[in-house]
């Protein structure tokens, strides 16, 4: 995706039959090594990278690689992709950029279950805030975006109105066929769902 924006990747695997999962668009570089070894960052040229992910399936081969791309590398953005959540969590409070699919997934599966009425769009961290988009419910039409914002917990952040996005204000008075994205704690959910009409 990242070379599809026009982004320069290089991606490095040991085994040079994972290559052939890119797509065929691929124009980056392919490296065949071991990701954490010092010649494959050099030969990667992670000196001048912006970015790094790891992203094998082995949390010590990606905790490793990212600390090495972090502390030794100096690269502004390191991701490491842990699948168990309290390693992931550990790393992240160290100032490591971390994503736990376990946690992602299990937190997904969750709102699918307890909250199919809201979609959410965007999770961020391990899934404490979600950005949620759906259209207006009859509920609000014509209430003011005050009456649904809860410090800390709520907030409306975007309103699409025909064709055009704008970022309300606490007097700002929900219309028919509005798009509108929230802001919302997972705490919060089911205060979320009363304000919003989903749950009595």
């Amino acid at each position: 995706m990242l070379d599809g924006m026009g982004h320069q990747v290089v991606v490095v695997d040991q085994d040079p039959d994972a290559f052939a999962q890119l797509r065929r668009s691929f124009a980056g570089e392919k490296i065949v090594g071991q990701a954490h070894e010092r010649h494959t960052f050099q030969q990667a040229g992670a000196e001048q990278a912006d970015a790094f992910v790891a992203a094998t399936r082995e949390d010590n081969r990606n905790i490793v690689a990212a600390l090495a791309a972090k502390h030794h590398f100096k690269v502004p953005k390191v991701v490491a992709r842990i699948y168990d959540p309290d390693r992931a969590k550990i790393y992240r409070d160290q100032g490591l950029l971390t994503l736990s699919p376990v946690d992602w997934a299990a937190n997904r599966i969750r709102d699918m279950l307890v909250h199919a009425a809201v979609e959410t769009e965007r999770e961020f961290e391990t899934g404490e805030v979600a950005l949620i988009r759906m259209e207006v419910p009859a509920r609000l039409r014509g209430k003011l975006v005050a009456d649904v914002s809860v410090a800390g917990d709520i907030s409306v952040v975007v309103i699409s109105r025909r064709g055009r996005s704008l970022l309300p204000t606490m007097g700002t008075r929900f219309e028919q066929g509005d798009i509108v994205r929230f802001v919302v704690a997972r705490e919060a959910y089911a205060r979320f769902e009363s304000l919003v009409g989903l749950k009595e």
